[in-house]
């Protein structure tokens, strides 16, 4: 519907006192070869010719002169109950989401207007219908809310734009092929909200954005994707496949309160938030044979940006506030030991300290934050972590206490046999750890070990060390049968050939020698 249109063609101008759209549809799609669907609308009329350039004797310069652009006004612009289908097939595993519910609603608003014009979206976002019409992943369905204002179009983009900004039940899993350069890992399911504020504006030497609000991620659940990339479509299809073997990183809820983003040309990108928890997670920790933890392949290393490319090379400055976490579960395996070793941490819960990228001046270390953690380790033994340690700082510095009561022994049979020789047949034991790590990597540490009842099994043939372990315990075991040790350890995290397990062995080895 459009109302009170007039259009003065030597004034260069439109205004349009109306214009409604009611019940529009568009399919938007990309093929594999990156054409979109909107390429093909461009086709060039048969038989066109070229206008020929001007030549010497006739310059067309001479009687032409500069045009001014349109003008365009519209007092009220609005959409209602529009849909997009979208479907971006270049990528190695199709995106497909649809936008429906759509309204819009401008108002006062000109192309070459100083002022802003007041705006209002919204939109529900939801899986694409199957080929059968049911829905794929029903009930995966999400809505966006904007009210603001739209400044004036500049070169065809809006020279500044802000909005209050409310995103709720998003499913954020649908766009995981495209966070497939970033992070190795197929997210399978994400709800995602928002409330805040979000800004933007255009500069000479740039474009700044600004968010500020709190969010949260819900029912998260991410599988390892190693040796998986470029196989068919499953973001949708293992939903419910109860592959528990390849999950990696899940968590219940995720809140962010406090969150601040600041990007702005020839600066260091702000991020900042104040307080975060995170309730009934999980991960997955593998050491695998070549003694690499899986942990480490989760993001993929980002090319480097040339000069040219016009990109900020200035490391963003994180700040933390605390970070709380409650029924937390990590299931560790180490397959570089024969046979291979496994343990569940279970009822995890504690909290992480304020901490930040930078230092509190320049050329200091990054402050450390106070850490206090509990759980049980096979459901049986204790475990409490209390000290300081910071995530960001690097290099890497922490000051860390550990208490393990009444581990049972048994299970550690494949690290006895790999530095010892010998299995485990019973026993328990309970340790009292203290790890520093100065910025310079130097390593001290503290192991006060006391053992109960241990004993040894049979040598295992073939195993890479022997020693006299059974001498050892019948030497070092009081009348009550407790072992009680004290080994220091120390040495630098920075030697290539640094390891903690074989450092400790070796003091347990010298011990025994003498």
């Amino acid at each position: 519907e459009l109302a009170d249109a007039r259009v003065d063609s030597a004034a260069r101008s439109v205004r349009l006192g109306k214009l409604a759209v009611q019940a529009p549809r568009l399919r938007l799609e990309r093929d594999a070869a990156k054409r979109w669907s909107f390429d093909r609308w461009r086709v060039a009329a048969a038989g066109a010719t070229l206008t020929p350039e001007p030549t010497a004797s006739a310059p067309a310069s001479a009687t032409a002169a500069p045009t001014a652009p349109w003008s365009l006004a519209i007092g009220n612009f609005s959409v209602d109950d529009g849909r997009v289908a979208f479907t971006d097939g270049a990528l190695a595993v199709p995106v497909a989401l649809d936008l429906s519910d759509i309204s819009v609603a401008l108002a006062g608003f000109a192309l070459d207007a100083p002022k802003s014009a007041p705006f209002r979206l919204h939109a529900r976002v939801a899986v694409p219908s199957g080929p059968t019409g049911a829905a794929v992943g029903s009930g995966f369905a999400g809505s966006v809310d904007a009210r603001g204002e739209l400044g004036a179009i500049v070169a065809g983009v809006p020279g500044s734009a802000k909005a209050a900004l409310v995103l709720k039940d998003l499913p954020l899993h649908l766009l995981d092929p495209y966070l497939d350069a970033m992070f190795d890992i197929d997210v399978q399911k994400a709800q995602t909200s928002f409330r805040g504020d979000v800004a933007y504006a255009a500069g000479a030497a740039g474009a700044r954005f600004d968010v500020r609000g709190d969010a949260t991620i819900d029912d998260f659940r991410a599988n390892s994707t190693a040796g998986d990339r470029g196989a068919p479509r499953r973001a949708l299809a293992r939903l419910g496949d109860g592959a528990a073997g390849r999950q990696l990183l899940g968590w219940k809820t995720l809140s962010l309160r406090g969150i601040e983003v600041a990007v702005a040309p020839g600066t260091a990108t702000q991020i900042a938030v104040a307080e975060t928890a995170l309730g009934d997670f999980f991960a997955r920790v593998v050491l695998d044979e070549t003694g690499r933890l899986n942990l480490q392949d989760v993001t993929r290393a980002a090319p480097a940006a040339s000069a040219a490319s016009g990109v900020s090379t200035l490391a963003p400055v994180v700040r933390f506030g605390p970070i709380g976490v409650v029924g937390g579960r990590i299931a560790f395996a180490d397959r570089f030991v024969k046979p291979n070793y496994s343990a569940n941490l279970s009822e995890l819960s504690g909290r992480l300290g304020s901490f930040s990228s930078q230092g509190a001046g320049p050329g200091q270390p990054p402050l450390l934050a106070e850490i206090e953690l509990r759980g049980r380790v096979e459901g049986t033994a204790s475990l409490e972590i209390n000290g300081q340690v910071n995530p960001l700082a690097r290099p890497l510095a922490l000051d860390v206490h550990a208490k393990v009561r009444d581990l049972e022994l048994p299970p550690l049979s494949p690290y006895a046999v790999k530095y010892a020789g010998y299995g485990i047949d019973r026993g328990k034991m309970s340790v009292d750890l203290a790890y520093v790590v100065a910025p310079d990597g130097q390593l001290t540490a503290t192991n006060k070990i006391v053992l109960k009842q241990l004993a040894f099994g049979d040598k295992v043939e073939g195993a890479p060390a022997s020693l006299p372990v059974k001498l050892a315990v019948a030497l070092l075991a009081d009348r009550h049968g407790v072992i009680d040790l004290d080994l220091p350890v120390s040495g630098s995290i920075n030697d290539p050939q640094f390891s903690l397990g074989g450092l400790i062995w070796k003091v347990i080895g010298n011990l025994i020698a003498k």
